[in-house]
Parts: C-alpha cells; structure tokens; sequence
C-alpha cells in the first residue's frame, strides 16, 4: 500500500477535505507520540493522523493517508515545558478529530500502520 505523508496538519486537512467521500470505514485515527529522540537528550512528542482511501470499487487503489506533526521535544513531562507541549499536542489532536467530524468522519484513537490493512 502507497503512503502518501504529511508534516504540516493544514495540508493534512485539506487532503482529508478532498478524500472525505472515500475514507475506509470512514474513520480518521489520531495519537500523540512520545519517543526517545536518538540524536538529542529527551523526548520527542509527535503528533500522528492516518486514514485509508479506498478506490478500489472504482477501479482505483488503497493508500495510507498520514501525517507526523513534530511538536517538539522535552526533558521531563513534568515541567513547564512538556506541560505545553503535552498541552499543545492534544490540541492539535483534538482539532484534527474535530475537523473529522465535521466532514462526517468517525474518530478513533490509534494509528494505522502500513501492512495491516
């Protein structure tokens, strides 16, 4: 399955605004990441949104839909720093579950990875 990947959730949006009538299932998924980053000290919060276009009964294809919103880094979740970030990171996510909505869409929590569909 063809990935096609966003870094900036507005043009994310606006893909999801074009696919809307051809989301699979029509669910739009939406997690915040929080991993070790390997080239700094502390963690990396990402936010991260998938879906799937299914074409198929036109004749088309299936692709993964995503998008990796770096939100950006901290020492300790604890401080103020990652507080905001946290903060921010959930904003972010709920706005893009409420953009779904709008549109029609269900919104899960999760993400779809590619090969499991």
């Amino acid at each position: 399955m063809d990935i096609v990947t966003f870094n900036i959730p507005e043009e994310f949006m606006e893909e999801l605004k074009n696919d809307a009538a051809d989301v699979a299932d029509s669910t739009v998924r939406t997690t915040v990441q929080h991993a070790k980053d390997p080239r700094a000290i502390g963690t990396r919060m990402s936010v991260v949104a998938t879906y799937i276009v299914d074409r198929e009964r036109f004749g088309g294809t299936r692709h993964l839909v995503r998008l990796d919103y770096h939100v950006g880094a901290y020492l300790h979740s604890d401080d103020v720093v990652g507080r905001n970030l946290i903060e921010l990171a959930d904003k972010m996510a709920n706005k893009i579950g409420e953009g779904a909505e709008v549109l029609g869409l269900k919104h899960r929590l999760g993400i779809i990875k590619p090969g499991s569909q």
